[in-house]
């Protein structure tokens, strides 16, 4: 059997965290795992799944109030090699969220100059921030 290991992240701001219980699936070019429960330790045996391309989170909130934000997950494979899969977003109690492996290209990421003519925000919003 394959072995992964997965680093979830989660934000650095108040209330970010959760208690809850999460599971993912690995999902691979051609099979895909079972739920997984992750733990502090992160996931053992998964059941032999190549090339992951995606991974689904399903946290388990014990409160349906209770919301969590996802950073990132790295996901580091029985060849050592790490696979990131960012996420930057709340999840709330009972969503799944699936993500897709991948980097942000940083020559693609350009400082905006004048807001697009359907941008909901005007000039006089964001004055401060230039």
């Amino acid at each position: 059997m394959s072995e992964y290991t997965l680093e979830v992240t989660t934000g650095s701001m108040l209330h970010a965290g959760t208690f809850d219980n999460l599971y993912v699936t690995l999902m691979g070019s051609e099979r895909q795992s079972e739920h997984i429960p992750l733990t502090n330790v992160g996931v053992d045996k998964s059941g032999k799944v190549e090339n992951v391309v995606l991974i689904q989170l399903y946290p388990f909130h014990e409160s349906p109030q209770k919301d969590w934000f996802c950073s990132k997950v790295v996901v580091t494979t029985p060849e050592e090699d790490e696979i990131l899969f960012p996420c930057y977003k709340w999840v709330s109690g009972g969503e799944s969220v699936l993500l897709r492996g991948g980097r942000v290209n940083p020559i693609v990421i350009q400082r905006c100059s004048k807001l697009p003519s359907n941008f909901p925000v005007t000039e006089q919003m964001v004055r401060l921030f230039k």
